[in-house]
């Protein structure tokens, strides 16, 4: 936990010096042991330094906080995640105003700023109180918008059976809800939920798709879809 709040320190350091810091940050993060408690504990010495937090009500997958940060106009964002690594790792990806990955320049002055200041947090339910942290669902409101991408009448017209292989990660639920009302059949094996990924590395990478694979045979599916930890990878199998 004091590493995490030394990062998150030094990201508030940062953000002081920008000209859009009253915009403040979205903070999130996936399903790995201890996340959830990381991203409280970030969001927490964030408004301790007088920067407003949006905290997500759940783990998510990392283009939540990415939509996110753009939907609400922020400054940007933080997802607690190690992504496809083994379960061992855990870390942080930063996200610019834009929604995308935040510029080398950007990361390489936030850590020019780790250890310079004495870290500064404000309790959770007291930050709540100020208004300095709110938390909202940001999975549901990312979902409507794919939505609304969706075609859903030729969709529908496919009927397809689908195999999702979640790995264990936070996609798990995401291809389900999306396709509700489809008439698509969607069967997930590795649902989340384990935060050492069942001993295997949450990458969909040719090698760690045996699983999906021999689903997709079994049940005679269309095709198989396979999400990392995060769910920001995605590897892609077919019926043969």
């Amino acid at each position: 936990f004091a590493n995490v709040a030394k990062v998150a320190q030094a990201i508030a350091d940062y953000y002081q010096t920008q000209l859009n810091k009253e915009k403040g940050l979205a903070v999130g993060y996936d399903a790995r042991f201890l996340s959830k408690e990381f991203a409280q504990e970030m969001a927490e010495v964030l408004a301790g330094n007088g920067i407003f937090v949006i905290l997500s009500s759940e783990d998510i997958p990392t283009q939540c906080i990415s939509f996110t940060i753009e939907a609400q106009e922020l400054a940007g964002g933080v997802i607690v995640t190690a992504s496809h690594n083994p379960p061992k790792f855990n870390g942080i990806k930063m996200r610019a105003s834009f929604g995308g990955s935040a510029p080398a320049q950007v990361t390489e002055r936030i850590e020019a700023f780790l250890g310079k200041n004495k870290v500064r947090r404000l309790a959770l339910k007291e930050a709540d109180k100020k208004g300095l942290i709110r938390i909202e669902d940001l999975a549901g409101e990312y979902l409507k918008k794919v939505e609304s991408f969706l075609d859903e009448g030729l969709i529908r017209k496919a009927h397809l059976r689908i195999v999702h292989d979640s790995m264990f990660g936070v996609g798990d639920g995401f291809i389900e809800k999306l396709l509700a009302k489809s008439e698509c059949e969607v069967i997930t094996i590795h649902p989340k939920y384990n935060p050492c990924f069942g001993g295997l590395n949450p990458e969909p990478i040719e090698k760690n798709l045996e699983d999906l694979k021999r689903k997709v045979r079994e049940v005679g599916a269309d095709l198989g879809i396979a999400t990392d930890g995060d769910a920001d990878r995605a590897g892609v199998v077919d019926d043969k």
